[in-house]
């Protein structure tokens, strides 16, 4: 029975770990629908600042310490939050830029992207999502 347990478990893992914990969300005015990996990786890396119609892209990330980020960090920027807080550091050292503001909660990441037409977040995929429009990231 045990073995059975465990085979049940194993094949219902593979659903679960390819669902996303996080969303993005942009402005309700920006046209995007969807965009590749690498521009969102760009925008919060910062190699990326205007979108397509030129208006300046405004990322802003959780806080250091949220799960969101973590997972965030690890499946778009394929880095760990302390990688991330390394580059960070080395461009913020040789005077090249300053990282994204850095939110409390997911209420405060929807609250300034949907007062920022350029912006750009995540969020968990529970939160309430008003005023902001999701879009597919691939």
């Amino acid at each position: 029975m045990r073995v059975l347990v465990v085979i049940a478990l194993l094949l219902v893992q593979p659903a679960y770990a390819d669902e996303a914990s996080f969303v993005v969300i942009v402005n309700p005015k920006n046209p995007a629908t969807k965009l590749d990996k690498k521009t969102v990786a760009d925008g919060f890396l910062k190699k990326r600042t205007r979108w397509g119609d030129d208006k300046a892209m405004q990322p802003i990330d959780q806080k250091r310490s949220a799960s969101v980020r973590a997972e965030f960090s690890k499946r778009i920027l394929d880095r760990s939050v302390a990688s991330v807080r390394t580059y960070w550091n080395q461009i913020v050292f040789s005077g090249r830029g300053v990282p994204p503001p850095e939110a409390d909660s997911d209420e405060a990441v929807i609250t300034y992207v949907a007062n920022n037409a350029g912006a750009i977040g995540y969020v968990a995929s529970t939160a309430k999502l008003d005023g902001v429009k999701v879009i597919s990231v691939k």
